[in-house]
């Protein structure tokens, strides 16, 4: 599967020879399935860049529209598709809670006098809209529907946080493993919980994305003032991106004032701050013209499981080594993704439960199944034995080493049998931050119920 990026600015295009990098034309991307599938997000002014790429005038065509502002559908009306008899166009919309406009009455204002000569209807095409309901990203007329098939693509929708509302899209492609989650105009500090929740979800199901292509249109103290208006920061796209475990995060709908240099230095810092919270996913900033590869990722299950044995080997190791008061508090994350596993003294857990800290900012280290094999940030740990990891350990963290160092029998038993759970494939939680049990993660949950007793109690209060 292949993204390129006919636009990438948001509110207005921009000209000028410090835009040459990044481009200046607002939003319009295709994503072409390895089976010739060509699927369209956006309509902004830069849907006629992609016109090289969307073949003859008899090959079928899917438009996906985020929402109905300017930026994003100012490219239609001189969309030559639109006008040709022969092609078969689809374009999908969403309707606000309010029930009004659909798809088709939004579309049909804007191509009307006094905004443009020709109407929707007698442009020629044969075309059809579909809707989906931005409040709850139901498919209108068939509210049953998982998925939009084109080819053999699947076609997933999810409301997004934006004035009046809007849709992010994800598309699949079974047969490589790939996929793409498109989320332009989401301002996620304005997002509820829910919100939050059933977005992260969207990246996570089927499987985890392998892209994620999200606004980053202000850096941080450029939202302050604009709160309200729709958008997110680099920030919070590097937060989202490692929580859902894309492969790889890119930002989009760029604003008009920032030129190549401004967004250049913006590339550098998502870079950095995906680095500082332990992912080596790689990052990009869209360029006008840009062709994407998304490939599959590996499965997330099997390598999730392989780095997080080798954290819990490296403990039993600490243990032999002589550090049984060393205590592991395993969980999983809010999105129910990862695998979570902090390291730290018996002293530092609850008498009355045996996996949960006292106090998380007290000697501790944290491993995350989001960060891969770069066990507890370090960058030189990519196949190294228990036994490696355990020394590199104990170097590093001298002052956990310390208070961990000491007998207790009681727990080294129950931890032995953590490892035998693990070695079958299974991994222990004793919590957890996601909440909506009816769902499930890419891990088995197992532990901490039936198949395996609560550790002894610690010595915190």
């Amino acid at each position: 599967m292949k993204v390129i990026f006919g636009g990438v600015r948001g509110s207005g295009p921009v000209t000028g020879a410090q835009y040459a990098v990044y481009g200046g034309e607002t939003t319009s991307v295709l994503v072409l399935g390895d089976s010739g599938e060509r699927i369209v997000i956006d309509a902004g002014t830069g849907l006629n860049n992609l016109l090289p790429h969307l073949g003859d005038s008899t090959d079928p065509l899917v438009m996906l529209l985020t929402h109905y502002h300017l930026d994003h559908v100012m490219g239609l009306p001189a969309f030559k598709p639109l006008y040709q008899r022969e092609r078969s166009i689809k374009i999908v919309g969403k309707i606000p809670a309010s029930g009004r406009p659909d798809t088709w009455q939004a579309l049909t204002t804007l191509m009307d006098e006094p905004y443009w000569p020709v109407s929707l209807k007698d442009a020629g095409s044969m075309l059809v809209t579909c809707n989906v309901s931005a409040r709850d990203g139901s498919w209108l007329g068939d509210i049953n529907r998982e998925f939009l098939g084109v080819g053999q693509l699947e076609v997933r929708v999810c409301p997004v946080a934006h004035p009046g509302g809007c849709l992010a899209w994800r598309i699949d492609e079974p047969a490589t493993g790939s996929s793409v989650v498109f989320a332009t105009d989401m301002e996620w500090s304005a997002a509820s919980a829910e919100q939050r929740k059933d977005f992260q979800s969207f990246c996570s199901k089927p499987k985890p994305v392998s892209t994620l292509i999200m606004d980053g249109h202000f850096s941080g103290d450029e939202l302050t003032p604009r709160t309200g208006w729709g958008h997110s920061t680099l920030k919070e796209v590097a937060a989202v991106g490692v929580e859902v475990g894309a492969s790889q995060i890119g930002v989009t709908h760029h604003a008009p004032e920032n030129d190549d240099e401004t967004l250049g230095e913006r590339s550098t810092r998502l870079t950095a701050l995906v680095r500082e919270l332990g992912s080596d996913a790689k990052t990009f900033f869209a360029r006008q013209g840009q062709e994407l590869e998304i490939t599959g990722a590996e499965n997330p299950e099997d390598e999730t499981h392989r780095n997080a044995t080798a954290v819990l080997l490296m403990v039993a190791e600490l243990h032999r080594m002589g550090y049984q008061r060393l205590r592991i508090t395993p969980g999983m994350s809010p999105s129910g993704m990862y695998w979570r596993c902090g390291v730290t003294n018996v002293e530092n857990i609850m008498a009355d439960h045996g996996a949960l800290v006292m106090d998380e900012s007290a000697d501790m280290a944290t491993y995350s199944s989001g960060a891969g094999d770069r066990f507890f940030g370090w960058d030189d740990a990519r196949g190294n034995s228990p036994q490696d990891l355990a020394r590199k350990f104990v170097e590093r963290f001298p002052v956990i080493a310390r208070l961990g160092r000491g007998d207790d029998e009681d727990y080294a038993l129950w931890y032995d049998d953590v490892v035998k759970l693990t070695q079958t494939g299974d991994l222990p939680y004793a919590y957890s931050d996601w909440s909506d049990d009816s769902q499930e993660g890419i891990l088995p949950t197992v532990g901490g119920t039936s198949q395996l007793v609560m550790p002894p109690g610690g010595e915190g209060a």
